[in-house]
């Protein structure tokens, strides 16, 4: 059961993952933003790109049926952690900032007073934690079991 459930989370993280920044950013706010020199729109672009890969190879590795199930778990695990983790890394480069100097008043930019990118990147991060230990819980019960691919996950 908690094998499902690891499996489900992953499939729900990378889903979200893989179409968050269409949602967010393919808008007047990001992609269409005339402010936004056309450098910093190839970036964006390039992190949608990234988000939509990373969510699909989770989503690949999770369906997969050859192989390993535990090693297809992590793999899938890790690629639905990649967006959320680099998101999470960006705001410590050098004038990064969660929010535009323009959107900071905006209430619609927070999920209870926390910007709205790191809202997402603390459930995420949660939600990857919790999926991460079911899987791992998992693995380790199938390898008890005497699972000769270590785990049902």
């Amino acid at each position: 059961m908690t094998d499902r459930i690891a499996r489900g989370m992953v499939a729900f993280i990378a889903f979200f993952g893989g179409i968050g920044p269409w949602v967010a950013d393919y808008n007047e706010t990001h992609i269409f933003n005339p402010r936004w020199p056309p450098h910093a729109v190839f970036h964006d672009g390039q992190v949608i790109a990234f988000a939509s890969a990373s969510g699909l190879l989770a989503l690949a590795f999770l369906v997969r049926r050859r192989g390993d199930a535990w090693t297809n778990f992590l793999a899938a695990w890790g690629a639905a952690s990649l967006y959320w983790l680099s998101l999470s890394l960006a705001a410590l480069f050098p004038r990064g900032a969660w929010l535009d100097p323009e959107l900071r008043d905006d209430p619609s930019q927070y999920v209870l007073t926390i910007p709205g990118n790191a809202f997402g990147c603390i459930v995420f991060g949660a939600l990857l934690a919790v999926a991460g230990g079911l899987g791992w819980r998992a693995h380790l019960g199938g390898a008890r079991a005497g699972g000769a691919k270590g785990a049902s996950t």
